[in-house]
């Protein structure tokens, strides 16, 4: 059996198997501070946990990364909602566009809840926990309206 060894980078290494290049092993600085619609979409995502038969929401990740071999992956296509998930009583398609108060979508962004709403989905745009709950009890209690940007 071939033993591992903890390489410079604090990679586990075994002979034979490339390394990552030092520039993308090295561990992230955390950022200090933090983003205000960050914070928001983990208050949303929260209050989703705490509802787990009702609704589950996962944050989406869009941009681009950097690929192993330095090429970029592009993740989530252009305008994609903040959150997508799924409403279980229902059985909606739920889209959340996480923004703070007094901002609004782009056109990619509107034009992805257009469609999530001419499908059929739960459009969302997220501004405060709390009217986001009431929005999403509304839609379960067949009470559903888009939001004023898409409608």
């Amino acid at each position: 059996m071939k033993r591992a060894a903890i390489n410079f980078n604090g990679q586990m290494s075994l002979p034979g198997v490339p390394r990552l290049p030092a520039k993308l092993a090295r561990p992230r600085r955390k950022k200090r501070g933090g983003n205000a619609e960050t914070a928001l979409q983990r208050a949303i995502l929260d209050w989703a946990a705490l509802h787990p038969r009702e609704l589950r929401l996962i944050r989406v990740q869009s941009g681009a990364a950097l690929g192993l071999h330095g090429g970029f992956c592009k993740l989530a296509p252009e305008g994609t909602a903040d959150l997508l998930g799924w409403a279980f009583g229902a059985g909606k398609f739920v889209a959340v566009e996480v923004k703070l108060p007094g901002k609004k979508p782009d056109p990619a962004q509107l034009e992805f809840l257009r469609d999530v709403h001419a499908a059929g989905g739960w459009a969302f745009v997220g501004r405060d926990v709390e009217i986001f709950a009431a929005q999403f009890r509304a839609a379960q209690r067949g009470e559903y309206s888009p939001p004023t940007e898409i409608a």
